[in-house]
């Protein structure tokens, strides 16, 4: 941060780092001093709250008999309902939660607002990419607005690299697909922060900085 301020924000620094196994700690760090900084591949993307959401939605379209994945969509950031919705869902007298929540909502428009969405993405699983219709269905619940609300520009951008990752990962089967990005989410990264696009600070490991030049280097 002293350099920083020292140079003005007119130098180029890095900070290099060996391994990535500190890098939450650091980006803490920046964070707590309001620095912003460009990150090369940062924390794992399906660590993230609003990624791990959107895996419970395409959970949800390819298999739609996952209770739990219909449950975390109740639960998500773009159609949050209290514990005691949840309750009164599960007490109706039906088999799967996908059935409780349609009765549930011939009473909460809320919730036909959710039906009437999930209904739509249905209809186009089996003939569009999988990826694609998530895509779809996150805006249809006002994703966009209440993820940039609650997570910023950078929880956008998560979420659009996500559907990236997952179109490119269309198998042509559902559950083929989803089944292909299970095996490679591990190796996912966040992309870089928008908000941080133009700052002279950027960390990442030493081995990514291979043939880079800046003013100023750190090796912590």
């Amino acid at each position: 941060k002293r350099t920083f301020d020292e140079t003005g924000g007119e130098k180029s620094i890095a900070v290099l780092l060996f391994t990535r196994n500190r890098l939450t700690r650091y980006l803490s760090a920046f964070k707590e001093e309001s620095l912003p900084v460009q990150v090369q591949e940062g924390l794992s993307l399906v660590k993230r709250p609003e990624i791990r959401h959107l895996i419970q939605m395409t959970n949800l379209l390819a298999m739609p008999h996952d209770d739990l994945a219909w449950a975390s969509l109740l639960r998500s950031p773009w159609s949050w309902f209290d514990i005691t919705t949840l309750l009164e869902i599960a007490k109706q007298d039906r088999e799967s939660w996908r059935d409780k929540i349609r009765v549930a909502a011939t009473t909460d428009p809320k919730l036909r607002d959710i039906v009437n969405a999930t209904d739509g993405a249905f209809l186009r699983v089996g003939r569009d990419p999988l990826g694609k219709i998530v895509k779809k269905l996150w805006p249809d619940l006002n994703g966009p607005a209440k993820t940039a609300r609650l997570f910023g520009m950078a929880g956008v951008a998560n979420c659009y690299e996500f559907f990236n990752v997952l179109e490119d990962m269309e198998e042509g089967i559902p559950l083929e697909t989803l089944k292909h990005f299970r095996g490679a989410m591990e190796r996912l990264y966040e992309p870089a922060d928008p908000t941080a696009s133009r700052s002279s600070v950027q960390m990442m490991t030493i081995h990514r900085a291979n043939g880079l030049e800046f003013d100023i280097g750190f090796l912590p």
